[in-house]
């Protein structure tokens, strides 16, 4: 036997050796993240992860040790339950970019991955932005609320980004705020689309109005402010397309403005996602309240541009800052209550709306009247 080929059957690993490696490399931790990308069309929630082992043909622009859409989805239908029953469509994976700090060629390792590093962790002189592999989440609320994150918190495969804690906390706290009822319904004023003109030339309004929903003005203070000030750097990371520079860096979200797109956002698809009585709903047509719900119950569907004029706005300015001025969500709760129906027609029964003083629930006085 030759020399060379003794050394090769030397150095052949054995079939245990083989099978620990591969359940060493099978326990690489990964770290999933997530944040909120606004956008034209309200805005996107993407999850993405970045694991410890480097890809080996990463592309120019691309994340080098990214999980890539195949891995990614793996990783995210066993994290959470409710993928793996309906499956991640081909339409909810997509790329994004992300600013990252980094030393000017690669990106540093989140705070969650350098924990599993082993050597000197590179000095961070600057930010870069790499492309990554993402997955769109269909059913945000859902996904930020379940207790599957905190099961694959103590996974030893698994680590959760604090980006995707923090999400989740924000969530949190927009439920709380729709349990007190610390929201109001709204118009919006937006710069009126303009279209090619055919024939006489028109006058074009400058604002079309859009009836929504908006927190109370204490709630959003209470919210916006610790968020913010509380935001991981990875949460205002993600962007849609490659982002602009600022100062010869690259440019991150400000933190309150994305908080407040964020919850605004959320707060429309969780009113459009209830179902509402058909009575109800009945109650408020002909009114602008009529836009901001639900036509048909049938749930994420975002407000569309509705036929509001400037009266209507006034008014409503006029009666949410008599609101405000009372301090909704300190001591005023906006209430519903069913009335008994008339006697000439038994079977209709009417959807009243109150506002109760939290000190005394039985006081209550009609909306109207305040």
């Amino acid at each position: 036997m030759s020399v060379g080929l003794a050394a090769r059957k030397a150095k052949r690993p054995s079939r245990e050796e083989t099978t620990n490696s591969e359940a060493e490399a099978a326990e690489v931790p990964c770290v999933l993240h997530g944040s909120w990308i606004p956008n034209e069309d309200g805005g996107q929630f993407a999850l993405w992860a970045e694991s410890r082992g480097t890809l080996p043909r990463a592309r120019k622009g691309e994340h080098p040790f990214q999980l890539r859409s195949t891995d990614l989805a793996n990783t995210v239908s066993t994290v959470f339950p409710s993928f793996q029953d309906s499956g991640i469509p081909s339409s909810a994976l997509t790329r994004v970019w992300a600013t990252l700090p980094g030393d000017g060629a690669k990106p540093t390792p989140s705070l969650e991955l350098q924990a599993d590093l082993e050597g000197e962790i590179p000095e961070v002189t600057s930010r870069g932005t790499w492309r990554v592999d993402a997955v769109v989440a269909p059913d945000l609320h859902a996904l930020l609320t379940s207790h599957d994150l905190q099961h694959a918190a103590s996974s030893p495969s698994m680590r959760i980004g604090q980006d995707l804690k923090f999400w989740s906390r924000a969530v949190a706290a927009l439920e709380l705020t729709v349990r007190r009822h610390e929201y109001l319904p709204a118009i919006f004023p937006r710069e009126a689309s303009t279209g090619k003109a055919h024939g006489r030339r028109k006058k074009t309004p400058p604002f079309e109005f859009e009836a929504g929903w908006e927190l109370a003005e204490a709630a959003e203070e209470s919210i916006v402010g610790p968020l913010a000030r509380s935001m991981p750097g990875a949460c205002r990371a993600l962007w849609p397309e490659m982002p602009a520079k600022t100062s010869g860096e690259f440019t991150l979200h400000e933190p309150h403005a994305l908080v407040r797109h964020f919850l605004a956002v959320q707060l429309q698809r969780y009113v459009l996602g209830t179902r509402f009585p058909r009575t109800a709903l009945d109650r408020v047509e002909g009114s602008f309240l009529a836009f901001a719900l639900p036509e048909d119950g049938r749930a994420y569907r975002l407000s569309e541009p509705a036929p509001i004029g400037e009266p209507d706005w006034v008014q409503w300015r006029r009666w949410r800052d008599r609101i405000q001025r009372s301090a909704v969500g300190g001591d005023e709760t906006i209430c519903f209550r069913l009335a008994d129906p008339h006697r000439d027609s038994p079977d209709t029964w009417r959807l009243e709306s109150l506002l109760s003083s939290r000190r005394d629930p039985s006081l209550l006085v009609p909306l109207a009247d305040f």
